[in-house]
């Protein structure tokens, strides 16, 4: 059973609106350690855990135990801090250090108890002490359970003898210890499912954070929602993703679970069965994934997809039909077509690598960068770069970005020039032909083409950051029915703690939602209604924000269609020049559509004939069965089963030249033979001859050229009988030629006391 704590804890913050910052701050753990906890990365330990537990006012059970569900507290049930005692009493300096010097450890009969209250001063004749006794007085303790913090009785206070130094009671000692033991079970028992399964957990890094395309720019935010600017793509199975990349044509989103979604048709796109991928890179027609154990996963154009034998990779990057992979050791391997491939993989110490229109750009340990040409082209001149941390190259220029936030570029137009080397306190660049976008305090800027509004403006950036300042209004909201109802997604607000929804189905329905995104089951809706949406955002931090204004959004409601499936066993046979396709039938389909490059057929039965004359010998094709539907109200084309076909060109087979058989045929009567004579046929490789009396007779051809002359058995003959002699031609390459043959009668005449040629007569 997988480790259900991660899932806990986070479920609970969500459920307060509560920011990883404030729940940090509250159990007084940096961010990042609290983090891990949520991520699944680390277990906290069981002090932390019982703080917890006393925050959201629940039994600590609940946390720990994986086959108990969570049941949310009411809000406003949790408190502004949780207090320790006996920690809090070292801190306030009214308890000194604990000192053991040998002794050993008896309980208290009152436990500390972990409720939340406000912090107050400790009164010195309120602590409870211990004594020192000889531990040969009692048996070791053996942990055996863990005991819920729940109100227990309140026992009377028994004094014990005081001593100079502090003493952790022994019970508490055995719940400890028990407790560790349980978690470390948990832990053990986590990591070899994950082990056995091959999953991952893969968190936010540094790695792919934003995207530019010609038409949207998207960021993904260090709270894992997406930051999108122009017109975005829908991005319904975008949750939970840590990583995105795009070239263009499509984008990817790589899931915390290791799975991969993705934009967009076509082979680029075939990733849904990829698994254990931990880096995720997308090139113009193809598509490129690292998995955990070092080696890359590629689908699209074959050359750039040409890294099967790659191993112990620590990153990949995809460009126009390249692929490139950094080794842990920090080389490179190159596959496409790229010019300076071999300096590329004669380079070390890489750190980065981006690939540009025209050209690569890597970036080294040291903080230099170098550009590479990708078919010869005229490179940019980075020499005099230092400190770079990362960079992208965008038509025929380089814009590095340095360790202090601050960009430096190659780019000639005076005027974007200056503006981005103003630019200070970036965290990303990215750079796509005249457009060139950055990422300050969570929001898109850019310069250059900005047609499809994929940026904002640097004014806009700090007017969010003003204090007092409401919240910007929610945008860009987009509705996707799905199987199970409809998904709702907007732009992330800066400085939102979360969003309220609410929707005026019958009983309302109100959502807070932690991300930019939610999803309303299809219980909740009726096809072909219109519902009232509102979106209010709410900040995390009300001293210095107001929460946004409320929109207000009408949507009609159509039920998502239902997908025919898949087409199965498709298969492709060919005979000569026409090709057969076969597949199996899919229910509720009214036909199909066959699809072989451009061409597109539509096809009523499981079955068809298709004209193949036109195909490349050689060249392999892949074809698509699609299902499709009359009722287009309740029902979607399915998704297209395939299968790859190489064409052959077929070979036309042509006849032998038939032999001529001579008239002239000489009986020996003294051996029972006949004598016949025949032409060669160019490219044969026997003769079968066939006379009525004796059966098949074989003879190999003689080398030289001429006639050939043979004599066969013939057993007794009747005078003045005809009989029919056949010659076959048979062909040494079947493949090309086909066999031939030629006959004659042979009238028999009895001569006595001599040798008789009888008659032969065609």
């Amino acid at each position: 059973m997988s480790n259900r704590l991660p899932e806990k804890l986070s479920t609970l913050r969500k459920h307060f609106s509560y920011s990883l910052a404030d729940v940090a701050e509250k159990l007084q753990v940096p961010v990042q350690e609290y983090m891990k906890w949520e991520n699944g990365n680390i277990l906290c330990d069981i002090m932390h855990l019982k703080m917890i537990a006393a925050f959201y006012n629940i039994p600590i059970r609940s946390l720990l135990d994986n086959t108990k569900e969570l049941e949310l507290p009411e809000l406003g049930t949790t408190y502004s801090t949780v207090d320790i005692p006996f920690i809090d009493k070292i801190n306030q300096g009214v308890m000194k250090e604990p000192s053991y010097q040998n002794a050993t450890m008896v309980e208290i009969e009152k436990e500390p108890q972990f409720e939340p209250s406000v912090s107050q001063p400790v009164a010195e004749d309120t602590i409870e002490h211990t004594r020192l006794i000889n531990k040969d007085e009692f048996e070791q303790t053996i942990a055996q359970r863990i005991v819920d913090d729940e109100p227990k009785p309140r026992q009377p206070k028994k004094r014990v003898e005081e001593t100079s130094g502090f003493q952790i009671p022994l019970r508490m000692v055995g719940y400890m210890g028990a407790a560790l033991a349980f978690l470390l079970v948990l832990l053990l028992g986590f990591n070899w499912i994950r082990n056995r399964t091959g999953s991952v957990n893969n968190t936010l890094t540094k790695v792919n954070r934003v995207v530019l395309t010609d038409r949207y720019s998207i960021y993904l935010d260090d709270t894992g929602s997406l930051v999108t600017r122009g017109e975005v793509p829908t991005l319904a199975d975008f949750n939970n993703v840590v990583q995105i990349s795009s070239n263009g044509n499509g984008l990817l989103g790589l899931k915390k679970d290791g799975k991969v979604v993705c934009t967009g048709a076509g082979t680029a796109c075939e990733v849904n069965d990829w698994k254990n991928i931990t880096m995720i890179a997308a090139g113009t027609q193809h598509s490129v994934g690292l998995k955990e154990n070092g080696e890359v996963e590629c689908v699209g154009a074959d050359r750039a997809c040409s890294v099967k034998d790659w191993k112990d990779i620590e990153a990949v990057y995809a460009g126009n039909e390249i692929t490139i992979g950094k080794t842990k050791e920090g080389k490179l391997l190159v596959a496409g077509k790229v010019s300076s491939q071999t300096s590329l993989e004669e380079a070390e110490n890489v750190k980065d690598v981006y690939i540009g229109e025209t050209q690569i750009i890597v970036v080294y340990n040291d903080g230099t960068a170098l550009c590479y040409g990708i078919e010869g082209n005229v490179l940019s001149n980075t020499a005099g770069w230092a400190n770079i941390n990362r960079a992208v190259a965008g038509n025929n220029y380089a814009i590095g970005l340095t360790q202090n936030g601050t960009v430096v570029t190659t780019i000639t137009d005076r005027e974007i020039k200056e503006a981005i080397e103003k630019w200070k306190d970036i965290s990303y660049i990215a750079a796509r032909g005249n457009t060139i976008i950055a990422v300050k305090n969570g929001k898109i800027i850019g310069v250059g083409d900005n047609t499809y509004k994929q940026y904002g403006t640097e004014e806009e950036v700090e007017a969010s950051d003003n204090p007092d300042s409401k919240l910007s209004k929610v945008s860009n909201i987009r509705f996707t029915p799905t199987k199970a109802g409809l998904s709702i997604q907007w732009d992330a607000v800066q400085n939102a703690s979360y969003y309220e929804i609410t929707v005026n189905t019958s009983p309302v329905t109100k959502i807070n939602a932690a991300k930019n995104s939610a999803s309303i089951g299809s219980n909740q809706l009726t096809s072909g209604t219109t519902y009232t949406f509102t979106f209010t955002p709410y900040p995390s931090d009300t001293s210095k924000y107001k929460e946004g204004e409320t929109v207000t959004v009408d949507y009609k409601y159509e039920a998502s269609l239902l997908q025919l499936e898949k087409p199965q066993n498709v298969s492709a046979k060919q005979n000569g020049n026409q090709l057969t396709v076969t597949w199996n039938s899919v229910q509720n389909a009214d036909y199909y559509n066959v699809a072989i490059e451009s061409l597109v057929q539509k096809v009523e039965g499981t079955s068809v004939d298709l004209d193949a004359s036109g195909m490349k010998n050689d060249k392999e094709y892949k074809i698509f069965v699609t299902a499709m539907s009359n009722n287009t109200s309740k029902y979607s084309e399915s998704e297209a089963g395939t299968i790859n076909f190489v064409y052959h060109t077929p070979v036309v087979v042509q006849p032998l030249a038939q032999p001529t058989i001579s008239n002239d045929c000489q009986y020996f009567a003294e051996t029972r033979e006949l004598q016949i004579t025949f032409t060669r046929a160019e490219n044969a490789d026997h003769y079968d001859i066939l006379f009525p009396t004796t059966g098949l007779t074989k003879t190999e051809p003689q080398n030289e050229s001429g006639d050939l002359t043979v004599r066969i058995p013939t057993g007794e003959l009747e005078n003045g009988k005809d009989y029919p002699i056949i010659v076959k031609a048979i062909p040494a390459d079947t493949n090309l030629y086909s066999p031939s043959e030629a006959s004659i009668m042979y009238k028999h005449v009895n001569q006595e006391g001599s040798d008789n040629p009888g008659e032969g007569n065609n």
